[in-house]
Protein backbone atom coordinates (compact mmCIF):
# COMPACT_ATOMS: atom_id res chain seq x y z
CA UNK A 1 0.00 0.00 0.00
CA UNK A 2 1.46 3.40 -0.80
CA UNK A 3 0.14 5.60 1.62
CA UNK A 4 -2.81 6.00 4.47
CA UNK A 5 -5.55 5.85 1.69
CA UNK A 6 -4.70 3.14 0.76
CA UNK A 7 -4.45 1.44 4.23
CA UNK A 8 -8.34 2.60 5.21
CA UNK A 9 -9.56 1.07 1.92
CA UNK A 10 -7.98 -2.03 3.22
CA UNK A 11 -9.29 -1.27 6.72
CA UNK A 12 -13.06 -0.83 5.32
CA UNK A 13 -13.25 -3.47 3.01
CA UNK A 14 -15.92 -5.37 3.71
CA UNK A 15 -16.68 -8.78 4.68
CA UNK A 16 -19.34 -11.29 2.58
CA UNK A 17 -20.65 -11.73 6.20
CA UNK A 18 -21.42 -7.86 6.57
CA UNK A 19 -22.75 -7.45 3.07
CA UNK A 20 -25.37 -10.04 3.67
CA UNK A 21 -26.19 -8.61 6.71
CA UNK A 22 -26.98 -5.25 5.04
CA UNK A 23 -28.64 -6.69 2.55
CA UNK A 24 -31.26 -7.88 5.26
CA UNK A 25 -30.70 -5.24 7.62
CA UNK A 26 -34.10 -2.62 7.24
CA UNK A 27 -33.88 0.82 7.73
CA UNK A 28 -31.13 3.42 7.49
CA UNK A 29 -28.20 3.90 9.74
CA UNK A 30 -27.21 6.16 11.99
CA UNK A 31 -23.80 6.45 13.76
CA UNK A 32 -23.52 9.01 16.41
CA UNK A 33 -19.62 10.28 17.19
CA UNK A 34 -18.70 9.77 13.55
CA UNK A 35 -15.63 11.64 13.64
CA UNK A 36 -13.94 10.41 16.11
CA UNK A 37 -10.88 8.08 15.26
CA UNK A 38 -12.55 5.07 13.80
CA UNK A 39 -15.82 6.63 12.49
CA UNK A 40 -15.02 7.28 9.56
CA UNK A 41 -13.36 4.02 8.66
CA UNK A 42 -16.39 2.70 10.15
CA UNK A 43 -18.89 4.45 7.76
CA UNK A 44 -17.04 3.87 5.41
CA UNK A 45 -17.42 0.30 6.11
CA UNK A 46 -20.98 0.80 5.84
CA UNK A 47 -20.96 2.46 3.19
CA UNK A 48 -19.22 0.18 0.91
CA UNK A 49 -20.97 -2.92 2.35
CA UNK A 50 -24.30 -1.28 1.79
CA UNK A 51 -23.00 -0.63 -1.82
CA UNK A 52 -22.03 -3.90 -2.49
CA UNK A 53 -25.79 -5.53 -0.64
CA UNK A 54 -27.23 -3.34 -3.66
CA UNK A 55 -28.85 -1.21 -0.69
CA UNK A 56 -30.35 1.84 -1.01
CA UNK A 57 -30.15 2.97 2.55
CA UNK A 58 -28.76 5.79 3.75
CA UNK A 59 -25.59 5.88 6.38
CA UNK A 60 -25.71 9.28 8.23
CA UNK A 61 -22.54 10.63 10.01
CA UNK A 62 -23.39 12.52 13.38
CA UNK A 63 -20.21 14.61 14.64
CA UNK A 64 -19.07 18.14 15.35
CA UNK A 65 -16.72 17.34 13.03
CA UNK A 66 -13.70 19.37 14.59
CA UNK A 67 -10.95 17.55 12.05
CA UNK A 68 -11.70 18.48 8.90
CA UNK A 69 -9.67 15.46 7.53
CA UNK A 70 -12.80 13.44 9.03
CA UNK A 71 -15.30 15.15 7.72
CA UNK A 72 -13.32 14.77 3.65
CA UNK A 73 -13.02 11.17 4.41
CA UNK A 74 -16.29 10.46 5.41
CA UNK A 75 -17.84 12.89 2.98
CA UNK A 76 -16.05 10.94 -0.07
CA UNK A 77 -17.81 7.53 1.53
CA UNK A 78 -20.76 8.54 0.29
CA UNK A 79 -22.39 9.00 4.18
CA UNK A 80 -24.78 11.72 5.00
CA UNK A 81 -23.13 14.38 7.21
CA UNK A 82 -25.13 15.69 9.91
CA UNK A 83 -22.59 18.33 11.72
CA UNK A 84 -24.21 18.90 14.98
CA UNK A 85 -22.92 19.08 18.61
CA UNK A 86 -25.14 16.90 20.51
CA UNK A 87 -24.90 19.33 23.82
CA UNK A 88 -26.69 22.29 21.92
CA UNK A 89 -30.34 22.21 23.36
CA UNK A 90 -32.80 19.81 20.89
CA UNK A 91 -29.51 18.52 18.97
CA UNK A 92 -30.79 14.90 19.70
CA UNK A 93 -34.30 15.44 19.09
CA UNK A 94 -33.81 16.57 15.57
CA UNK A 95 -31.34 13.91 14.96
CA UNK A 96 -32.65 11.93 11.63
CA UNK A 97 -35.12 8.73 11.93
CA UNK A 98 -33.34 5.32 11.80
CA UNK A 99 -33.83 1.66 13.25
CA UNK A 100 -30.77 1.18 13.00
CA UNK A 101 -27.45 3.38 15.30
CA UNK A 102 -24.30 3.06 16.58
CA UNK A 103 -23.47 4.95 19.36
CA UNK A 104 -19.36 5.98 19.45
CA UNK A 105 -19.86 9.02 21.22
CA UNK A 106 -17.80 9.15 23.95
CA UNK A 107 -15.03 11.45 26.09
CA UNK A 108 -12.16 8.86 26.94
CA UNK A 109 -9.37 11.47 27.08
CA UNK A 110 -8.24 14.07 29.45
CA UNK A 111 -11.24 13.17 32.03
CA UNK A 112 -9.90 13.92 35.05
CA UNK A 113 -9.75 17.87 34.16
CA UNK A 114 -12.98 18.18 33.87
CA UNK A 115 -15.28 15.43 35.53
CA UNK A 116 -18.60 16.84 35.05
CA UNK A 117 -18.29 16.75 31.23
CA UNK A 118 -16.93 13.18 31.25
CA UNK A 119 -20.01 12.25 33.59
CA UNK A 120 -22.56 14.23 30.80
CA UNK A 121 -21.05 12.44 27.44
CA UNK A 122 -20.91 8.82 29.15
CA UNK A 123 -24.07 9.04 31.14
CA UNK A 124 -25.89 11.56 30.44
CA UNK A 125 -26.07 11.79 26.94
CA UNK A 126 -26.71 7.85 26.01
CA UNK A 127 -29.44 8.22 27.75
CA UNK A 128 -31.14 10.81 25.84
CA UNK A 129 -29.87 8.98 22.60
CA UNK A 130 -31.81 5.97 24.04
CA UNK A 131 -35.01 8.18 24.51
CA UNK A 132 -34.35 9.60 21.24
CA UNK A 133 -34.56 5.76 19.96
CA UNK A 134 -36.11 3.89 21.58
CA UNK A 135 -37.17 0.91 19.42
CA UNK A 136 -33.79 1.05 17.24
CA UNK A 137 -31.14 -1.16 17.28
CA UNK A 138 -28.55 0.60 19.05
CA UNK A 139 -24.72 -0.91 19.15
CA UNK A 140 -22.66 1.00 21.62
CA UNK A 141 -18.99 1.09 20.44
CA UNK A 142 -16.65 2.52 23.22
CA UNK A 143 -13.05 2.28 21.80
CA UNK A 144 -10.04 1.17 20.07
CA UNK A 145 -7.43 1.59 23.24
CA UNK A 146 -6.22 -1.41 25.08
CA UNK A 147 -4.56 -1.01 28.26
CA UNK A 148 -2.44 -3.92 29.87
CA UNK A 149 -3.97 -5.95 32.74
CA UNK A 150 -4.06 -3.92 35.99
CA UNK A 151 -3.67 -5.19 40.10
CA UNK A 152 -7.37 -4.39 40.31
CA UNK A 153 -5.98 -2.72 44.08
CA UNK A 154 -4.43 -0.01 42.12
CA UNK A 155 -5.49 3.47 40.60
CA UNK A 156 -5.02 1.47 36.83
CA UNK A 157 -3.26 2.44 34.25
CA UNK A 158 -3.08 6.20 32.63
CA UNK A 159 -2.94 7.62 29.49
CA UNK A 160 1.03 7.53 29.86
CA UNK A 161 0.85 4.00 30.11
CA UNK A 162 1.92 2.00 26.74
Amino acid sequence: MADEAGLDLILSAPTDVLVETLRHLPGDVVVLGAGGKMGPSLVGLLCRAGAAAGSDRRITAVARFSDPRARTTIEASGATLCPVDLFEPGAVERLPDAPNVIYMVGQKFGTGRDGARTWAVNAYLPGLVAARYPAARIAVFSTGNVYPFWPTTSAGPTEADP
